[in-house]
């Protein structure tokens, strides 16, 4: 589904503007210094910023969001999104439609920014999710971009992102990709529509990964897609897919054990051999074995015993690959809940 759209249209009917005022030196009066868009409300408070010049119309934000207060479930269809956002943004401004306006709408002469488009990937449980995002952060890397950034703290892992001086992280000016737990960030971020309707989407979220990916103005015109009018129901999916197809996995990743991240370097080589299989009397020096051998029962482990199980109960091996070369849940497959929460928020307004 689109998550997020940035665009403009030619629009010439009125100005939608808030302006920054300032006090300038030895002056009695405040004067504008420049001006800003405001931030109009939706349905169920989640705000969209709209900037009118008297030419053009700027319009940003999660539309999805705005209209009925999640973005669980949403739709494909950019078209759609726009006419409805221009339509809800005329209503709340109380400001009337424009000739040019309309004329861009109908041929879709419309100029996009920036535009989110996710998809879901099933994994299993909410803990299942956090294994396959910390495997992912372990073993994939993206060509020209290398490896992911994962921040345990969000449960989110990031591609595209490049360091400001001083460390402070950023994202790319062309796209950037990210896998995070949505049920965790519907956790930092309530639902704000109705209260019914949060178990049905918090099942949905369930053992979700949620894969979205960010295009801005730069590479959108690369792919000539920076206006409305090139795209189709599959344009989304297709941007996704993009990303994904630059990704390079390996089939499964396995997750360190409590026991191996708590193991000082020293002893971590002795401890994966000896939990492969091998002799470690045979391998090891007699006096380097039972020095290793009292150390390491410090930590719970005999390497003079054999091991019976390879795969203890807190070692986890996450088959990352598999998930996703499985076709993604498209969250549009509920576009009939997010009409019926659209109308909800439209008829309370």
């Amino acid at each position: 589904m689109i998550d997020w759209v940035s665009f403009n249209l030619p629009y010439r009917a009125a100005q939608v503007r808030d302006a920054y005022f300032k006090q300038p030196f030895r002056a009695p009066d405040l004067q504008a210094d420049n001006a800003r868009p405001i931030r109009v409300l939706g349905s169920f408070d989640d705000g969209i910023s709209v900037f009118a010049t008297g030419s053009t119309m700027y319009i940003s934000g999660n539309p999805v969001k705005w209209f009925t207060g999640q973005n669980v479930v949403g739709i494909n269809c950019i078209r759609t999104l726009i006419r409805e956002t221009y339509k809800r943004v005329l209503e709340l401004c109380e400001i009337p439609d424009c000739i040019e306006a309309a004329a861009a709408l109908k041929n879709w002469d419309v100029s996009l920014t920036r535009v989110d488009c996710t998809f879901a990937y099933h994994v299993g449980t909410d803990g299942d999710v956090d294994a396959w995002l910390k495997a992912m952060g372990q073993t994939c890397s993206v060509t020209h971009r290398g490896r992911g950034h994962y921040a345990p703290s969000m449960s989110c892992l990031y591609f595209g992102l490049g360091l400001k001086d001083g460390g402070q992280i950023k994202g790319s000016r062309r796209s950037v990709f990210k896998f995070y737990n949505k049920k965790r960030e519907m956790d930092a971020h309530p639902l704000k529509c109705p209260q019914y309707y949060h178990h049905t989407l918090e099942g949905i979220a369930d053992g979700i990964v949620r894969g979205e990916a960010t295009y801005r103005g730069q590479e959108l015109k690369r792919w000539g897609l920076d206006m409305v009018h090139a795209w189709k129901l599959s344009t989304t999916y297709n941007l996704h897919k993009r990303w994904i197809d630059k990704m390079q996995i390996s089939e499964s990743v396995r997750l360190a054990s409590d026991i191996e991240k708590d193991l000082p370097n020293k002893l971590r080589a002795s401890y994966l051999l000896w939990k492969a299989g091998e002799d470690m009397q045979d391998i090891l020096p007699k006096t380097t074995f039972y020095r290793q051998r009292k150390l390491l029962r410090e930590h719970g482990v005999d390497i003079a015993m054999p091991v019976r199980d390879i795969q203890t109960r807190d070692e986890v091996v996450v088959p990352v690959l598999r998930v996703l070369e499985a076709e993604p849940v498209d969250e549009s497959d509920h576009e009939e809940l997010f009409w019926e929460i659209f109308e909800h928020g439209r008829k309370a307004a």
